[in-house]
């Protein structure tokens, strides 16, 4: 495959994943939301997205002519890319309000009279 050919073919790759799931952006911001819940340790949307890189390439060693793997890694260093600039307090920010609202979806509070269910300590 030509260089030319795999950057715009991992262009139209993330364009397709948005069309079927939305932003890309979303999707990693969420999947680093659950993962954080889940191992209990904070993980990032560009830790994500290093991840799904490392996937795609570590599934190279199966079929090292199969294209698709290099263009879902070029995507996920884009993605990368993209996120390693966000800056960390708003990614903490960002990260905590996921988690709360996450959080609400699945253990929500009743309300009782006179307490504030939004307040925070």
């Amino acid at each position: 495959m030509k260089v030319s050919t795999a950057f715009t073919s991992a262009a139209e790759f993330i364009n397709k994943i948005d069309e079927q799931n939305g932003p890309t952006e979303r999707v990693y911001d969420r999947a680093a939301k659950l993962s954080t819940i889940t191992l209990e340790k904070e993980i990032t949307s560009y830790d994500i997205a290093i991840i799904v890189a490392n996937l795609s390439m570590a599934s190279m060693s199966a079929n090292r002519a199969s294209s698709a793997n290099y263009i879902q890694a070029m995507a996920a260093l884009a993605f990368a890319s993209q996120l390693s600039t966000q800056p960390s307090a708003d990614m903490l920010k960002d990260l905590e309000d996921g988690i709360k609202d996450i959080a609400a979806k699945f253990a929500p509070m009743p309300r009782v009279e006179g307490i504030d269910n939004n307040a925070t300590t």
